[in-house]
């Protein structure tokens, strides 16, 4: 199954609700009427079901967050929406429609490769207040003269010679252009409630728009539609690459781990939900799977459970970067290398045993940092001078051409065991040379020399990684705590704040909003200030390009994008959060100079 007949389909979930129509009353009609919760419409043979929220709810939870995050933009107007609809439905009206929903669409059946894809197969369950009034403002005359009544169904010719079959029930009226679907309705068919857990009913139904894929079911159907679907993300990553001129694509290792283990995920998943949320705060996107029992990927993650990772709010304020990390989380654990910057080969070849020893001793992981280099991290640890030891006896085994931080060492890194004390504690010194050269160079050459491309990633390097970094380490009863930055002084100046919990992160006023919007309990989470970033991309486009473009932070309060994972035994998910405040502060501060307003 191609992914392009998939994205048609999608279009094809909405084919009942554009062509909407409803005949006389119903329990003049004499038809049954089924009190029945919104979802349970729906058969479990359902392969997709996406859930729509009603136009008011929607537009009124969409307007909050845009006056909050662009508060001189014109407020999205329902009549102007619901007209423009109305005028593609050639005169038709919606009314009797529930305004919060839920609507339901489901997909019934994939297209097939070689044949001609069937849009009949959908079914819409779609949310009324007035049945009467939907059904009169929908429907045309002629098309209300056309109704015929079989079974529970009324049947109704479309002005353009379609069919549709309207199943009313309580409070909502299921539609489908098909009738072996609406005999399977009139039967009263197992819900799709018996398919997805009341956690994931809830994903689908509570946000402003929500999808959920029955696995079980179109791995059963569609037993290849995987692997072609596979097949078809790897080819376009070679596709990619050879119009970049890359050899590894953003380090094709991970890569194609992640999409190998992403499909074992997905192979072993009963189902999956994704959903969009319009709030005050944010726009919050979610994903989850659930696993099947006894299978590889839920052994995989067997004692996986998250934490509130409150020590989050120890880090020190006006970093770029946040992360907090369960280090002992059996999918953090294989993924460790990576957040320290190192390869899997490097892992394996050059550091062994001690790489284990320090995952094994090393809990939670808690990071802030700004570039060039400069933050604090903190690991906490049931015995942190054994983590301290196997951590330093890690850097030894570094050598030239190796990686660090993601950044190729130009020499082995430098360690001076004692070489400042403060406050009676007593740091080790870790110095590292980057080979920026090398670095720049492998850019340059797998980017085929695009001249403006090659100056602009020269440039980010440099900006992001410094051309050295100091690292200072020492430990206290609980924890290991390393400190980066340019010289002592600095250093000592984040300890210190650290020590007195002054400056720290949960007093900037939008990180406990931002923080609230994602998941009290997670495995991994990552808060990135969007505006410190965009700060170091517009300084590098300026000496590239020159001009007058410039991002002036004077008097910014911090804000954050957001992202979480969170992983159990028997699911997981992932949240990311576009705050208000972060597109508020991007749009006053930058793209209203561009636009210049």
């Amino acid at each position: 199954m191609q992914i392009k007949s998939i994205l048609c389909y999608g279009v094809m979930l909405l084919f009942p609700f554009l062509l909407l129509s409803a005949p006389q009353d119903a329990t003049k009609a004499g038809i049954e009427m089924v009190q029945t919760p919104a979802l349970d419409a729906i058969p479990s043979s359902a392969l997709v079901v996406v859930q729509v929220k009603g136009i008011e709810g929607t537009l009124a939870s969409l307007n909050e967050f845009v006056k909050n995050a662009v508060p001189d933009a014109m407020p999205l107007n329902e009549n102007f929406i619901v007209n423009g609809f109305l005028e593609f439905l050639r005169g038709r009206k919606l009314t009797g429609l529930a305004p919060n929903g839920p609507h339901f669409f489901a997909a019934m059946e994939f297209p097939q490769p070689n044949k001609a894809a069937n849009p009949n197969k959908v079914l819409a369950a779609i949310k009324v207040t007035n049945y009467t009034a939907f059904r009169e403002g929908v429907l045309k005359d002629s098309e209300i003269k056309s109704i015929k009544l079989e079974k529970n169904a009324e049947v109704v010719t479309m002005e353009n010679g379609s069919t549709l079959f309207f199943i009313p029930r309580k409070d909502q009226v299921l539609v489908t252009p098909d009738r072996d679907i609406a005999n399977l309705i009139a039967k009263r068919p197992t819900p799709i409630t018996t398919k997805i857990s009341r956690i994931q009913a809830n994903r689908l139904q509570a946000p402003d728009l929500g999808i959920f894929v029955n696995l079980e079911a179109i791995q059963k159907d569609y037993p290849q539609s995987l692997t072609e679907t596979k097949k078809e993300i790897e080819t376009s990553l070679k596709d990619l690459e050879s119009i970049l001129g890359t050899k590894k694509l953003l380090g094709s290792d991970l890569i194609s781990q992640t999409i190998a283990l992403t499909f074992k995920g997905i192979e072993d998943s009963k189902g999956m939900v994704f959903s969009i949320d319009f709030r005050p705060t944010g726009i919050v996107f979610h994903g989850e799977t659930e696993f099947k029992a006894n299978t590889q990927t839920a052994a995989f993650f067997k004692g996986s459970k998250p934490d509130a990772m409150k020590e989050m709010q120890r880090l020190p304020a006006g970093k770029t970067l946040y992360m907090a990390q369960q280090t002992q989380s059996p999918v953090m654990k294989s993924l460790a290398s990576y957040f320290m910057g190192l390869t899997p080969e490097e892992n394996q070849k050059a550091l062994g045993k001690d790489f284990d020893m320090f995952l094994q001793l090393a809990n939670n992981r808690y990071d802030a940092l700004s570039f060039p280099p400069e933050g604090l991290q903190i690991i906490q640890s049931a015995n942190p001078e054994g983590t301290k030891l196997r951590f330093i006896n890690l850097l030894e085994k570094l050598g030239r051409g190796e990686k660090f931080q993601s950044a190729v060492l130009k020499q082995a890194p430098t360690i001076k065991k004692g070489a400042e004390s403060l406050a009676g504690q007593t740091f080790d010194l870790v110095s590292f040379e980057w080979d920026l050269e090398k670095m720049t160079n492998l850019m340059v050459r797998e980017t085929k020399g695009i001249q403006f491309w090659s100056k602009f990633q020269k440039l980010m390097i440099k900006k992001m990684m410094g051309g050295s970094m100091n690292l200072w380490v020492t430990t206290t009863k609980t924890e290991v705590i390393l400190v980066t930055g340019e010289d002592w002084n600095k250093t000592k100046r984040i300890f210190e704040d650290f020590n007195k919990n002054a400056n720290k992160l949960d007093q900037i006023s939008h990180y406990p909003i931002c923080r609230k919007d994602l998941p009290q309990e997670s495995s991994l989470i990552i808060l990135l200030d969007p505006l410190y970033y965009l700060k170091i991309i517009v300084t590098v486009l300026q000496e590239v390009e020159g001009g007058p473009l410039a991002l002036d932070l004077t008097g910014y309060n911090p804000t954050f994008m957001g992202f979480s994972a969170v992983f159990e035994e028997d699911r997981a998910a992932v949240d990311s959060v576009i705050s208000a405040a972060s597109v508020q502060e991007i749009y006053f501060r930058l793209i209203k100079r561009v636009l210049g307003k």
